[in-house]
């Protein structure tokens, strides 16, 4: 199991850090189950989870997942970006890296940002407050897409099933269509896309992503995340299927052909 994984690893750690949702194909990391197994060898190590694609997607009980601290993104929430927050359990302490004055409990020193503390705090209670019918429209939306291309004849799969990743990243695998080309000529119609294929290009080198190469995902198959926000429309998935489709064929053909 992955948590026991974790715990083996996090002998004699201080600290283990886990992404709640994975930001390149959207799992849902079992944080409550990596904690209790990395307790049971390391009673002493502290929690942090990223959360940061987490709050506002998936429900959150810092409580539950045993959780020492909790950090989240403004940008992330249609908040304001520069702006963060981080969550300490009670009678939890942490050096400061930053020392001055004694601000925000004494763990940073310097003016807060007050406009955008604010800013962050509402765009948390409404994305929150949104989730139950955010998390159902962005669900259709990822179904809408996946019928589009099974229609069209895409050669595709979903990297991760809908029961373990988070409703509003739906990761793709095409058979046979580069990943940069996709990219490339997506974004020249309108439809942006994210990439991280296991030829991904990184500084000019090509090197594998980590990610897809521990699911097994083919040196030939093209990645596409796609990510839904709460703005995102009915047509919008309509329009980005449709473009996704048109494009994954002719590259498939001109690879093909080529």
């Amino acid at each position: 199991m992955a948590s026991d994984a974790v715990a083996r690893a996090a002998e004699g750690a201080a600290v283990v850090a886990i992404v709640m949702v994975q930001n390149e194909i959207g799992v849902v990391q079992p944080v409550a189950a990596i904690a209790r197994a990395v307790r049971r060898v390391n009673p002493g190590c502290h929690i942090h989870v990223d959360a940061a694609q987490a709050l506002g997607k998936v429900a959150i009980d810092v409580v539950a997942i045993g959780a020492d601290s909790l950090a989240i993104a403004g940008h992330k929430l249609h908040g304001p970006k520069g702006i963060g927050a981080l969550w300490l359990r009670t009678g939890v302490t942490l050096e400061p890296l930053w020392v001055g004055g004694g601000q925000q409990g004494g763990l940073r020193g310097g003016t807060q940002d007050a406009p955008g503390a604010a800013g962050l705090g509402l765009a948390a209670e409404r994305a929150v407050a949104a989730l139950p019918v955010a998390r159902a429209r962005w669900l259709e939306a990822a179904g809408r897409i996946t019928a589009r291309l099974a229609d069209r004849g895409v050669a595709f799969r979903q990297l991760v099933p809908d029961q373990r990743r988070s409703p509003h990243i739906l990761a793709l695998g095409l058979a046979g269509v580069p990943a940069t080309a996709l990219r490339t000529v997506l974004a020249s119609r309108g439809v942006y896309i994210s990439t991280g294929s296991a030829c991904a290009e990184r500084d000019g080198h090509g090197k594998p992503s980590p990610v897809l190469v521990a699911i097994g995902l083919p040196p030939d198959t093209g990645m596409c995340r796609l990510s839904f926000g709460h703005d995102t429309t009915t047509d919008d998935a309509e329009l980005a299927a449709a473009t996704l489709a048109d494009v994954a064929l002719e590259l498939s053909r001109s690879r093909s052909s080529g």
